[in-house]
């Protein structure tokens, strides 16, 4: 039985709502039903002719619906009802399965001619369009409608066939009219849509248009409200119940034919009872702090606020009422107005009880101030301070050891201040030193392949740790930030060549740092721009020698993964160990697939050669004995999961994969320290990247070919793997090929440490930000801002321009000063340091 609080949802729409399909759709739309029969019979007591005869028809037709829908259409119960469908009863028919509903009813024109007439519409509205409306939806019902002569329809083969067609049409989907989704490149079942009602709005009713003739119905506009929402990890959104917008509209169409304009208000009064009726229940299902929580008082508030907007309305249509059928619709208006008043009355007095209950549960108890403090409280422990408290008062009695007025005690080296001081001495001594090895050790080669790998990860382990060692003590200081980048950069040319002499490819791509990167250093002595031509000169022949782009690109057949995937016989078979794993893993979802789909067809001979057996005590229903009922579960319980290849169709992606998969050691330790550099020290800027949604190494298909290090520099993908989602099975009858899927991942370089995707670190390379020239104030405020990502190179003003900037002069700096200092910057990378007076002058 659905809960109270799963009707409310589906009939208010509050503002908090789940976040996944509630599993018992079924028994929901029963009791909205149900309720809604009830509230029928209720206003059809309180009613008298001519309104009574029209809400007994109505409880005739929804007595029909209760009969035909019980989860899928049955041929059966269709048959029966088609036999007994007599002008007052409209027949409710709910193709579950294709998104659509059809309303039968007979009728009679004004040659005394007999029709039946068929009413098609929609159900539920597009996820898209209801997440793009601000508000509801507003549609027109029917969206198309055919009638047929009475003796046509009394065809009894007619009958046969039609009854079939739509029970197979609500039990079963089809496939090539549900909703699509496009995801690398092929087209794929969007489950979490709605499907398209073609298949009834479009092919039945042309048939059926073939046989009869267009019918010219009023149409009904409605407001459609309907919500999408989503859980974290939910399979299906929640979605409002269709079947409660089906019986809406079947009941305002009802009346509407039966009364005419006066059947809106009709319709009203109906609806007001429903939720009166529902209030009443949900009274009763309030919580209290004696008992266990049921349902929230903002549930019950909003479903009062439902109601008392439809009174409002409803007093507004009851002017639009016809003169014959005014009297019993207000009389049935004021018998009814005291029962809804009630409700409303009864569920205030429930929030308020429960409100008050909760105020006495938490109010803050403050007791009766005392008119004299206790001796105790008057007292100060000063548990924290005594120690401070004894030193003070033990030096003050103690003997003084000064002479005259100067002291000779010297500072306590446990002071904080010293040990500050010491600590920072102490860190500048070790970083000089570290500098001085790196500087010697910088000049040393390995020789040999084991050597080279091996002195390829101590130099990046080396480059690591002195980043780390300084952090950010040299800020602010361009000329020690010189000394820490060139440190950086010959330790990097070693640990480069060692990397060519283990690969040599890797010389055929040029390296990522220009040469004329390194013209912003500012170094003080000549052995440190000796040392800096040096690496200067190793970028420039590097760059030279080099035929394709540096190695971190990797979208083109020629990139150094492809090249190296190709020629290393280790990644070859590996390549031919994962493709030989993908063919396997598809001829075992073919096998399950052609299994699958065996047992969907002999399900379906079965189920077509049986009839219900179902038997119903009340609302329960009895499915024991039904063997029909029994394989059309099982039916619909059959899914078969997709295949989805292991690699990439493009060959370049392929090796670029199984290169990432296995790359080796050293190169990933020499490709991530090229990389923090990269990233720490010549790009200061960072946009902010979007988050990936699968990595290489937690990959499904991949993941157990994995053995490179992922902890830095490694492959990532903002999309899914088809495996990864809800387009992982398919259900019903599919073709083959739509279970055979190509690889939807999109890999690229992502930085899983800094979170951030090496392509979008695509500004140039620059140091100006670490070692660029000091600008004093007066001009960084006037012409020369300060960028948070500079040029690498730095042109000063001409001539003509210092002329033309005297205009823009700070009034603190006299124009001979401003044009001084624009001289002083004038021309390409003038190496000056500026000291602290000069800028404080400024």
């Amino acid at each position: 039985m659905a809960s109270i609080r799963s009707i409310i949802e589906h009939a208010v729409l509050p503002p908090k709502i789940p976040g996944a399909k509630e599993d018992n759709y079924d028994a929901i739309s029963s009791e909205f039903l149900e309720r809604l029969l009830n509230a029928c019979e209720k206003l059809k007591h309180l009613a008298a002719a001519p309104l009574a005869d029209a809400l007994r028809s109505l409880s005739k037709s929804l007595q029909a619906c209760k009969a035909l829908n019980r989860g899928q259409l049955d041929k059966e119960a269709l048959l029966r009802q088609f036999g007994l469908l007599n002008p007052d009863v409209t027949l409710v028919c709910y193709v579950v399965e294709q998104n659509a509903a059809i309303l039968i009813r007979r009728e009679i024109d004004q040659n005394y001619k007999e029709f039946v007439i068929f009413e098609a519409f929609e159900v539920s509205p597009v996820t898209e369009h209801v997440l793009a409306a601000d508000n509801a939806l507003t549609w027109d019902f029917p969206g198309r409608a055919v009638r047929l002569s009475l003796a046509d329809f009394n065809d009894k083969e007619f009958q046969e066939n039609l009854a079939a067609f739509l029970e197979q049409a609500s039990m079963e989907a089809v496939h090539h009219v549900q909703a699509r989704a496009k995801k690398a490149r092929v087209s794929v079942t969007e489950i979490r849509d709605t499907t398209d009602p073609a298949l009834i709005s479009q092919m039945l009713l042309s048939l059926l248009e073939a046989i009869g003739e267009s019918a010219p119905v009023p149409k009904l506009r409605k407001r459609v409200r309907d919500d999408v929402n989503f859980e974290k990890n939910g399979l299906l959104p929640w979605r409002r119940l269709p079947f409660w917008l089906v019986l809406r509209v079947a009941a305002q169409r009802h009346l509407h034919f039966a009364l005419g304009k006066s059947g809106r208000a009709c319709y009203k009064l109906l609806m007001c009872i429903f939720f009166s009726e529902l209030l009443d229940d949900a009274s009763n299902e309030l919580p209290s702090f004696a008992g266990p929580k049921r349902l929230e008082p903002d549930l019950l508030i909003t479903l009062r606020a439902k109601l008392c907007r439809r009174m409002i309305k409803l007093e507004k249509d009851k002017a639009d009422v016809s003169s014959t059928y005014e009297q019993s619709f207000d009389a049935a208006f004021c018998s009814t107005v005291p029962h809804i008043e009630g409700s409303i009355r009864h569920a205030s007095n429930n929030v308020k009880k429960v409100w008050e209950d909760f105020r006495s549960k938490t109010i803050r108890r403050v007791s009766r101030l005392q008119p004299r403090a206790s001796d105790d409280s008057v007292k100060l422990s000063l548990t924290n301070s005594r120690r401070h408290l004894d030193e003070v008062f033990a030096s003050y009695y103690a003997p003084s050891s000064n002479h005259g007025n100067a002291s000779l005690d010297l500072p306590s080296p446990m002071d904080k201040p010293i040990q500050e001081k010491l600590a920072f001495t102490s860190k500048i001594s070790t970083l000089v030193q570290l500098e001085m090895n790196i500087e010697r050790e910088a000049q040393g080669r390995s020789r040999g392949l084991q050597k080279a790998k091996s002195r390829c990860q101590e130099l990046a382990a080396t480059i690591h740790d002195y980043l780390h060692q300084v952090g950010d003590l040299y800020n602010g200081d361009p000329a020690q930030q010189s000394v820490k980048v060139l440190c950086v950069f010959e330790l990097w040319m070693r640990m480069d060549e060692c990397a060519i002499v283990c690969c040599p490819l890797l010389a055929n791509y040029r390296p990522i740092f220009d040469p004329r990167l390194l013209d912003a250093l500012q170094l003080p002595t000549l052995a440190g721009l000796g040392r800096l031509r040096a690496v200067q000169a190793y970028l420039a022949r590097r760059q030279a020698n080099a035929k394709y782009a540096h190695f971190l690109h990797h979208r083109t057949g020629d990139s150094f993964a492809a090249e190296y995937a190709s020629q290393d016989a280790a990644m070859r078979q590996l390549l031919v160990d994962i493709q030989n794993a993908s063919d396997m893993d598809r001829a075992v979802k073919e096998a399950t697939w052609e299994e699958e789909t065996r047992q969907y067809k002999e399900y379906t001979e079965k189920i077509n050669s049986l009839e219900c057996l179902c038997t119903f005590d009340g609302e329960v229903r009895d499915v024991s004995n039904c063997a029909r009922c029994l394989y059309w579960r099982r039916r619909k319980r059959l899914t078969v999961q997709v295949h989805e290849d292991f690699l990439p169709i493009d060959e370049s992606k392929r090796q670029s994969i199984v290169f990432e998969l296995a790359i080796p050691t050293y190169l990933s330790a020499y490709r991530n320290m090229t990389w923090e550099i990269l990233r720490d020290l010549a790009h200061p800027t960072r946009q902010s990247s979007p988050s990936p949604q699968t990595r290489l190494h937690k990959c499904p298909q991949l993941q157990d070919f994995m053995t490179a290090d992922s902890s830095c520099l490694s492959f990532a993908s903002v999309k899914k793997c088809f495996t990864e989602t809800h387009y992982s099975f398919n259900s019903g009858l599919v073709p083959r090929a739509k279970i055979l899927l190509p690889f939807a991942a999109d890999f690229d370089l992502y930085d899983h440490s800094a979170k951030v995707w090496v392509a979008d670190l695509n500004k140039h390379l620059t140091l100006q930000h670490l070692c660029g020239v000091h600008i004093p104030q007066g001009l960084s405020d006037a012409i020369m801002k300060p960028q948070s990502h500079p040029a690498p190179d730095v042109d000063g003003p001409s001539s003509h321009q210092i002329q033309a900037n005297l205009t823009k002069c700070p009034p603190n700096m006299s124009a001979a000063e401003f044009s001084a200092y624009q001289k002083l910057l004038a021309g390409k990378s003038r190496r000056l340091l500026w000291e602290n007076e000069h800028s404080s002058a400024a």
